[in-house]
C-alpha cells in the first residue's frame, strides 16, 4: 500500500511555483538584485575594516563578516551574467564593458572569490591578525573591477 499525501496545500504548491525563475528577468529587477549583492559585499567589507581598525569592539563578529563576504562574492558572477547594458530604467554604474569583456570580468570576479575565501578561512581559524592582513588583497580585487567596469 502506498502512503497518500493526506493534506495537500494549494498554498504550498503556489509557493513552489512562485520561486521558479522567469525565462527572462526584468532588467530593472536584475539591476536591483545585482545592487543588493554588491551592497552585501560593501557592507561586510566596511564592517571588517571597522573591526580591524579597532573602531568598534566586535572582534567576535569578524569571522562571520568574512564568511558572509566570501559567500556574497560567489554570487557576483551570476548577478552580472544577464546583460542589462542600455536596458531598464534603474540607474546602474556597471558599464557595458562588463559584458563586452566578460572573460576579463569573470577572471577578476574569480580572483575576488579566491581572496575572500582565503580571508574567511583565516578568520574562521581565529587568526584575526592574519585575516586583517588579507584585507588589502581583497580590496585590490574590488578596485580592479571598479576601475575597469564601473562608471565614475
Amino acid at each position: 500500500m502506498t502512503p497518500r499525501l493526506k493534506y495537500f496545500s494549494p498554498l504550498l504548491f503556489g509557493a513552489v511555483v512562485a520561486f521558479a525563475a522567469p525565462a527572462q528577468a526584468d532588467p530593472d529587477d536584475t539591476i536591483k538584485y545585482r545592487k543588493q549583492v554588491m551592497e552585501s559585499i560593501g557592507s561586510n567589507m566596511g564592517a571588517l575594516a571597522l573591526i580591524t581598525q579597532g573602531k568598534v569592539p566586535h572582534q567576535g563578529a569578524f569571522a562571520k563578516h568574512a564568511e558572509i563576504l566570501a559567500s556574497s562574492a560567489t554570487l557576483t558572477a551570476d548577478a552580472f551574467r544577464e546583460n542589462t547594458a542600455g536596458k531598464g530604467k534603474t540607474k546602474t554604474t556597471a558599464t557595458a564593458d562588463v559584458w563586452s569583456k566578460w572573460p576579463t570580468f569573470e577572471k577578476d570576479i574569480k580572483a575576488m572569490e579566491a581572496e575572500t575565501a582565503e580571508l574567511a578561512k583565516l578568520a574562521s581559524a581565529g587568526d584575526i591578525k592574519a585575516a586583517s592582513a588579507k584585507l588589502p588583497a581583497v580590496m585590490k580585487t574590488c578596485k580592479t573591477c571598479h576601475d575597469a567596469f564601473r562608471s565614475k
